[in-house]
């Protein structure tokens, strides 16, 4: 269930990047620094791979979900210094979709941490109950 939360959560990434991306580098692309729409640009670029690695191969492990998100965390922790240190000074809401926020580095680090931990616990399934045989009667 985490799995296909996290794919659908990295589909939403991707393309509200990929749109924000798109929009801010037909209207105005000297907007952002270039380091912001290449960081950008590569975690697009890897949910786009991821994507077609699951429909190619109909299936996707838990761990290049891990791998995307934490290269997300890193591209945004970058996106926000780079921000901080040019200092625009209007930022508009377009903005922070392709820079990204402390929301999107919260919500990838949970979810990293979900991941991981779910596949350390041993999870027990309920099974059908069992009906009695007499251990001296045939079979």
């Amino acid at each position: 269930m985490l799995h296909q939360w996290m794919f659908l959560i990295m589909l939403l990434v991707s393309g509200f990047r990929l749109g924000g991306l798109a929009f801010l580098l037909s209207n105005d692309p000297n907007r952002l620094p270039t380091v912001i729409y290449c960081s950008t640009g590569a975690v697009v670029v890897l949910g786009l791979v991821l994507l077609c690695k699951r429909i190619i191969l109909s299936f996707l492990r838990t761990r290049d979900l891990v791998f995307f998100f934490a290269m997300h965390t890193i591209s945004v922790l970058l996106n926000l210094m780079v921000m901080k240190a040019s200092r625009p000074l209007v930022v508009y809401n377009i903005d922070l979709i392709v820079t990204g926020s402390l929301f999107d580095i919260l919500m990838s680090i949970v979810l990293i941490i979900k991941a991981v931990s779910e596949r350390r616990h041993v999870q027990f399934e309920p099974v059908a109950p069992v009906e009695s045989v007499e251990p001296n009667e045939p079979v």
